[in-house]
């Protein structure tokens, strides 16, 4: 099961959907984005040359007959360039601290939204469905790796379980029910002997 580790930053358009409006947001955006990057991100160009198209064919809908299909196609240009624009500046505030990126996005005209940030621990111990067995999953560390795992009930006495070859899980087996006990695990790769995880703890079944 994941853990929350740490907190990243999100950036959302937040856009008007047509009209006057987006095509308002869109010239924001491109003006704090042109003054707060440099270099600019490569979409900003995408956002500049699709703002006048949308802007004609706003202009040319009041007068003619027969564009609302230019608008329709010219309002998809300035929200998918957007988007790319979005999608840049999320990647520049991702390389940051979380305020540093919050403020990063609002720069840009963007809002900022703060996740959780989920990954998996390094080592997990579960029921194996049998008594006195507990199964054991890591994180693959390499394609090819040995895997080289140890229990203890104090965390002082370890003792050693059978290695396993390229699988980054195993079943210890012959555990005492309603005992406490402690895992852990270290892998070999072409770089050397890792060093021992942190453990994690269960009471066997």
């Amino acid at each position: 099961m994941g853990v929350i580790r740490e907190y990243s930053v999100r950036a959302a358009v937040g856009r008007p959907r047509a009209g006057p409006p987006l095509l308002l947001f869109g010239q924001t955006v491109a003006q704090k984005v042109t003054a707060g990057f440099n270099p600019p991100p490569p979409s900003l160009a995408e956002l500049n040359a699709a703002l006048p198209v949308y802007a004609t064919a706003l202009q040319n809908a009041k007068t003619q007959k027969g564009t609302a299909n230019a608008v329709v196609e010219a309002r998809q240009g300035v929200v998918t360039a957007l988007d790319h624009v979005r999608n840049d500046i999320e990647a520049i505030a991702q390389k940051l601290p979380p305020d540093q990126g919050k403020s990063t996005i609002e720069r840009a005209g963007l809002k900022a939204k703060k996740v959780a940030v989920r990954s998996k621990p390094a080592l997990a111990a579960t029921y194996a469905g049998v008594s006195g067995a507990v199964l054991l999953v890591a994180l693959a560390v390499s394609k090819y790796a040995m895997y080289f795992w140890q229990v203890s009930t104090d965390q002082t006495h370890w003792t050693d379980c059978p290695s396993s070859n390229t699988k980054s899980k195993t079943v210890v087996v012959g555990l005492t029910p309603g005992t406490l006990y402690y895992f852990r695990f270290r892998a070999q790769t072409r770089k050397g002997m890792g060093d021992w995880s942190a453990p994690v703890s269960l009471i066997a079944h």
